[in-house]
Protein backbone atom coordinates (compact mmCIF):
# COMPACT_ATOMS: atom_id res chain seq x y z
CA UNK A 1 0.00 0.00 0.00
CA UNK A 2 0.89 3.56 -0.60
CA UNK A 3 0.97 6.37 1.74
CA UNK A 4 0.99 9.98 -0.36
CA UNK A 5 2.13 12.83 2.03
CA UNK A 6 2.37 16.19 0.70
CA UNK A 7 4.59 16.96 3.98
CA UNK A 8 7.88 15.76 3.59
CA UNK A 9 8.92 16.38 7.29
CA UNK A 10 6.55 13.89 8.50
CA UNK A 11 7.86 11.33 6.10
CA UNK A 12 11.30 11.89 7.59
CA UNK A 13 10.21 11.46 11.19
CA UNK A 14 8.44 8.44 10.04
CA UNK A 15 11.10 6.62 8.21
CA UNK A 16 14.16 7.74 11.15
CA UNK A 17 12.20 8.13 14.27
CA UNK A 18 13.91 9.70 17.42
CA UNK A 19 11.73 11.02 20.18
CA UNK A 20 11.50 14.11 20.29
CA UNK A 21 9.62 17.08 22.68
CA UNK A 22 8.07 18.27 19.55
CA UNK A 23 7.01 14.41 18.03
CA UNK A 24 5.53 13.37 21.75
CA UNK A 25 2.23 13.36 20.89
CA UNK A 26 2.44 11.70 17.10
CA UNK A 27 4.87 9.14 18.84
CA UNK A 28 1.84 6.57 18.61
CA UNK A 29 1.33 6.85 14.99
CA UNK A 30 4.59 7.34 13.95
CA UNK A 31 5.55 3.64 15.46
CA UNK A 32 2.46 2.40 14.12
CA UNK A 33 3.48 3.34 10.00
CA UNK A 34 7.04 3.08 11.00
CA UNK A 35 6.61 -0.67 11.61
CA UNK A 36 4.36 -0.98 8.43
CA UNK A 37 7.10 0.69 6.51
CA UNK A 38 9.72 -1.78 8.04
CA UNK A 39 7.73 -4.84 7.37
CA UNK A 40 7.02 -3.96 3.73
CA UNK A 41 3.24 -3.67 4.20
CA UNK A 42 3.27 0.14 3.38
CA UNK A 43 5.22 2.54 1.35
CA UNK A 44 5.69 6.60 1.57
CA UNK A 45 5.67 8.27 -1.44
CA UNK A 46 6.28 12.05 -1.80
CA UNK A 47 3.87 14.41 -3.15
CA UNK A 48 3.69 18.21 -3.85
CA UNK A 49 1.01 19.78 -2.22
CA UNK A 50 -0.38 20.90 -5.97
CA UNK A 51 -1.31 16.99 -6.51
CA UNK A 52 -2.25 16.35 -3.25
CA UNK A 53 -6.05 15.02 -3.96
CA UNK A 54 -6.71 15.17 -0.25
CA UNK A 55 -6.38 19.24 -0.10
CA UNK A 56 -9.51 19.41 -1.65
CA UNK A 57 -11.01 18.29 1.47
CA UNK A 58 -8.70 19.70 4.19
CA UNK A 59 -7.83 23.16 2.65
CA UNK A 60 -9.54 26.31 0.76
CA UNK A 61 -7.65 26.35 -2.35
CA UNK A 62 -7.69 29.07 -5.08
CA UNK A 63 -10.85 27.92 -7.49
CA UNK A 64 -7.78 26.78 -10.22
CA UNK A 65 -6.33 24.57 -8.29
CA UNK A 66 -10.24 23.06 -6.71
CA UNK A 67 -11.19 22.91 -10.60
CA UNK A 68 -8.03 21.33 -11.21
CA UNK A 69 -8.27 18.68 -7.81
CA UNK A 70 -12.07 18.47 -8.47
CA UNK A 71 -11.97 15.00 -10.88
CA UNK A 72 -9.02 13.71 -9.45
CA UNK A 73 -11.06 11.70 -6.47
CA UNK A 74 -13.34 10.32 -9.41
CA UNK A 75 -16.09 12.44 -7.90
CA UNK A 76 -19.42 13.60 -9.93
CA UNK A 77 -21.69 15.85 -9.45
CA UNK A 78 -25.06 14.05 -7.94
CA UNK A 79 -27.18 17.32 -8.95
CA UNK A 80 -26.09 16.79 -12.93
CA UNK A 81 -28.89 15.19 -15.33
CA UNK A 82 -27.80 11.65 -16.18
Amino acid sequence: MSLFCDNQVALHIVKSFMSHRRTKQIEIDCHFVRERLLSGDLVTRYVPSKYQVAGIFTKTLAKQQFLFLRGKPGMINPHAPS
